[in-house]
């Protein structure tokens, strides 16, 4: 009887050792699955079967070489380099394998170390058209794009239908400005391949980026009737219609794709913003909603969601009570790591959003303690206690600060005061038509943002935002807006990185007095570069002041320490709106009979100062009111440089992989 059981035990581990070499995948049928899911752009799925084929056999260079090839479109450059060094190991003849290390070395902006493996490949195959490509790249990531232009033409000699040669010619020519050449490589691309989703998808982008969105909308068709279960179709079709103002089909577009892709934010961000578009505040909330719990860094979704709250939400409702106690409890958290000013930037932003929030509140003076700003912060624990706030913590600490001395200089100042002051106005637009954004519709949200940053510095006035797609607009307007200076952003959205370029300019003439660039990547990307763009352009500007209190040679003045200024500090005195900006060093010019003196400060508090004028006159010219002028150096426009990698080119390039 035991024989027997032993019989039917060795049986069955043999049946079932059969079943298990049966249903294992070969490790070429793991690499051709990888392979399928690559180019279907499933790149996680991808890595999961080339890992998988070299389990099974760790020698496998093709299934190595898939890993590289997952990492780079993933845009994981260090790991596609490790992978596909490892492959040539195996493999050191293998030009396929140098030209892709090659283009990983691009995405490193390795430029030299990425054109000694080109030349590499095209020194074991003269013709290699990956390397002459790559060489073509490098001249165009290097500024030189009309040695890559000749580069990738030359090119079309050897393979006169290249797919990679057309659409990357379409795409040069394109930022170049040259639309008739960029169209022309486009038509050579679809008559080519007429039904090649590469092809059909980089037409209708370029079509939505022209603004032809018809042609769009008609390829986008197409290739759905050809490929009906192709989830990215939606996402063209929904973002083609919200640019079209068609809000109602963008929602049906957005909401069908969702269903397929329902852990992707992008397109839960782009349903709530047409959902916004028509109005439909609840959904667009809703949407922007799910965004945070799919991807809770992403701040872009958070902005609109905000910027919605702050203009279309009542104070004290609801979801704006959520929304500030986001950026409280945030606050919190870089105070407690004694980060200061960042602390201090979510407590404004939580105070902005819910004002009515007492305890908000509280921290928000606090913060004004910390960073010694004794002035502001007993101003703001005085405001509290007078809107009746009964924590009873906050009533000990009131207690002992209204046991101290209040030394702010208003209120040992004895003589008169005046505070009628005319600030610098600043119209503030954003260049839609030179920004390329992946979160679409954001401008006024951007703009908002960086417009409330420069908000809380009394010294300076926003009276109007607005997006444009013309620099010529951003003159008229602030021009006939009687602005003193305009400022243009124009904003670089890729995966990992935001790009922020701005130039300000003299409203009376349109001339350009400083321009910067500013580069961030990291989880707090967004509101890093709308942060330190606002400080920046606040930075950039004039410092314009004004005369409070005069009592002989001593003046009461408009100006501290948080306008950067120290003791002895020197101003120009002139008599109030005499003043008239220029667009030449010094910036400013005047009539001598509007000179008054000079105003050097002696004692600083953050935001007033006490000072000495000394008078250009024996007669007392001198009045409340009259004001003070510092020029800084910084206005000066830079050095000319070598222009900067055009991230959003070469991230397009470079996907035509």
């Amino acid at each position: 009887m035991m024989q027997k059981n032993k019989r039917y035990l060795l049986t069955a581990v043999f049946f079932f050792s059969v079943f298990l070499l049966t249903a294992q995948q070969s490790p070429l049928e793991l690499y051709e699955d990888g392979r399928h899911a690559l180019r279907s752009g499933d790149y996680y799925s991808s890595l999961d079967l080339f890992k998988k084929a070299l389990a099974v056999n760790s020698a496998y260079v093709d299934a190595r070489k898939g890993m590289a090839e997952a990492y780079f479109l993933l845009q994981e450059y260090a790991e596609a380099l490790y992978h596909a060094e490892a492959a040539l190991k195996g493999a050191d003849s293998r030009v396929d394998l140098l030209t892709l290390i090659g283009r990983i070395y691009l995405g490193m902006n390795r430029m030299e170390d990425a054109e000694s493996q080109f030349q590499k490949a095209l020194a074991m195959e003269p013709n290699n058209a990956e390397a002459a490509y790559g060489k073509a790249e490098i001249a165009v990531f290097r500024g030189n794009y009309s040695e890559g232009t000749g580069l990738f033409e030359r090119s079309l000699t050897i393979n006169p239908d290249s797919r990679r040669a057309l659409l990357s010619l379409s795409l040069l020519h394109e930022d170049s400005g040259d639309s008739t050449r960029s169209l022309y490589y486009l038509n050579s691309a679809l008559e080519h391949y007429p039904q090649d989703p590469v092809v059909l998808d980089f037409a209708i982008r370029h079509y939505d980026r022209s603004e032809e969105w018809s042609r769009a909308e008609a390829l986008a068709i197409k290739w759905r009737a050809l490929e009906p279960d192709n989830d990215t179709i939606p996402i063209l079709l929904g973002t083609i219609y919200n640019r079209m103002g068609r809000n109602e089909e963008a929602v049906t577009a957005f909401t069908v794709a969702v269903r397929s892709r329902q852990e992707d934010p992008l397109v839960w961000y782009m349903l709530g913003r047409s959902y916004m578009d028509l109005g439909r505040y609840e959904e667009a909330l809703l949407s922007f909603r799910t965004v945070n719990i799919i991807d809770p860094g992403n701040e872009m979704s958070r902005l609109s969601m905000e910027y919605l709250l702050l203009n279309e939400y009542p104070i004290g409702h609801e979801e704006r009570i959520k929304a500030g106690e986001y950026h409280f409890n945030l606050a919190k958290d870089f105070q407690k790591s004694y980060q200061y000013d960042k602390a201090m930037d979510e407590y404004r932003l939580g105070r902005l959003l819910s004002p009515l929030d007492l305890d908000g509140w509280w921290l928000y003076a606090s913060i004004q303690n910390s960073l010694a700003y004794t002035n502001r912060y007993r101003e703001e624990m005085t405001a509290l206690k007078l809107e009746g706030y009964d924590n009873e913590r906050f009533l000990r600490v009131m207690e002992l600060l209204e046991s101290t001395e209040d030394e702010s200089f208003l209120n040992t100042w004895d003589g008169p005061l005046t505070h009628s002051h005319t600030p610098i106005t600043l119209s503030l637009f954003f260049d839609r038509e030179n920004s390329s954004m992946i979160h679409r519709g954001m401008e006024e949200a951007l703009t908002g943002f960086i417009a409330d940053q420069m908000m809380s510095d009394p010294h300076y006035d926003i009276n109007m935002t607005k997006t444009i797609t013309d620099p010529a607009e951003a003159y008229r307007l602030s021009h006939s807006g009687n602005s003193d200076f305009y400022i243009i952003l124009k904003m670089t959205e890729t995966e990992r990185t935001i790009r922020m370029s701005c130039s300000i300019h003299l409203a009376r003439t349109g001339s350009e007095v400083f321009r910067f660039h500013l580069l961030r990547s990291g989880n707090r990307r967004v509101s890093d570069v709308l942060i330190k763009s606002a400080r920046d352009i606040l930075n950039a500007l004039p410092v314009k002041g004004y005369l409070m209190g005069i009592e002989e040679d001593q003046v009461l003045v408009n100006l501290g320490t948080m306008d950067a200024l120290e003791e002895e500090s020197e101003f120009i005195l002139l008599r109030k709106d005499t003043g008239r900006w220029t667009d030449e060093v010094p910036y400013l010019e005047f009539t001598p009979d509007n000179l008054l003196g000079t105003v050097v400060l002696d004692d600083l508090q953050e935001e007033y100062s006490l000072g000495t004028v000394s008078r250009n006159s024996p007669f007392d010219l001198i009045n409340a009111g009259d004001e003070l002028y510092l020029l800084t150096e910084e206005m000066e426009l830079p050095d000319t440089v070598l222009p900067p990698v055009n991230e959003e080119l070469k991230s397009q390039l470079l996907r035509l992989y």
